[in-house]
């Protein structure tokens, strides 16, 4: 009979994903994971240093987030396909596991709480842990479950906000350019996973910092890192969006799309900041660095657009 196990990950592991295009993941943090099972899952190598003798062919591997990721909890399901022992004694041994792609897409958008898991792991971290009947049973409930509601974090700090399932990284270095491709990245990663297409918009002279297409829709956004007040960064957002929005509309005779804008920013706004983009039918959410977490404003968080993202 199957056996069920827990793999930990965390964006600090030291390792990456291969990619489908050949290239490196930058870490194996959630953005990551999510990113590989996108684009096929090429890399099924895992490497096990404790509990690999007990793995057999079939068995089941979830993938787990813990504290250091934002606490999300369960995000992926697969299957063992072999085991090969350590090369040399202290070694590690290389799983191949078999993505349930279709499952481990819907987890990533509903994770199962990482409180839940630690209620039978109290301290899951940088093994594989054999997970008890009970706990599978849940996990196999709740990845089938076709309406799995949103997941039951940890109640957001955000009074004006709610926090979704897309996470966020900020990079070790203060280097804007790598800050602001920190805050789309994770957000790309989640759309293309729900169909929208990437698209190149220049207007003018300037490039669109982010324009994605599904069917009749257009969703343009603009992210801006903050060092200190979110003041100035609101209103050149909410400037540049709505040139965007005037210039689409009017110079590349693209009337018959929708266009969505939404503004990105590295930290919170202010309450009065947040009413102002909404008023003006401008989406706001914000990076939260103690939650790891993108957060979306009360009406933004109901977007359909935004709905669909796993929130």
């Amino acid at each position: 009979m199957a056996s069920d196990w827990l793999y930990p990950l965390s964006s600090s592991s030291g390792y990456t994903f291969l990619l489908q295009s050949g290239k490196s993941s930058t870490d194996t943090g959630p953005a990551s994971f999510e990113q590989m099972i996108i684009e096929g899952a090429v890399d099924d190598d895992w490497v096990a240093y404790k509990n690999w003798k007990n793995l057999e062919k079939k068995d089941r591997v979830w993938v787990y987030y813990g504290h250091s990721d934002g606490d999300i909890g369960v995000v992926g399901l697969g299957q063992v396909k072999s085991v090969k022992k350590p090369s040399k004694q202290g070694h590690r041994a290389i799983v191949k596991i078999i993505w349930d792609a279709a499952k481990t897409k819907k987890l990533l958008k509903h994770p199962f709480p990482a409180k839940s898991v630690r209620k039978h792991i109290p301290k899951p971290q940088g093994a594989l842990w054999r997970i008890e009947p009970a706990l599978a049973r849940q996990l196999a409930n709740h990845s089938g479950n076709r309406s799995n509601p949103s997941p039951t974090s940890s109640r957001t700090p955000y009074a004006n906000g709610k926090t979704s399932t897309i996470t966020y990284t900020r990079p070790k270095t203060v280097k804007v350019h790598r800050r602001h491709d920190a805050l789309l990245r994770p957000l790309i990663i989640r759309l293309q996973s729900n169909g929208w297409e990437e698209v190149k918009v220049n207007v003018q002279s300037k490039r669109v910092d982010l324009a994605m297409e599904l069917g009749k829709q257009m969703l343009i956004v603009e992210a801006k890192t903050v060092n200190s007040s979110t003041s100035q960064e609101v209103r050149a957002a909410f400037a540049q969006l709505k040139e965007y929005a005037w210039r689409l509309h009017h110079g590349r005779n693209q009337s018959h799309q929708k266009v969505i804008l939404w503004a990105l920013l590295e930290k919170e706004p202010t309450p009065d900041e947040i009413r102002f983009l909404e008023d003006h039918s401008v989406l706001i959410s914000w990076a939260t660095h103690q939650l790891k977490r993108i957060v979306h404003s009360q009406k933004t968080a109901l977007n359909p657009a935004i709905r669909s993202l796993g929130n």
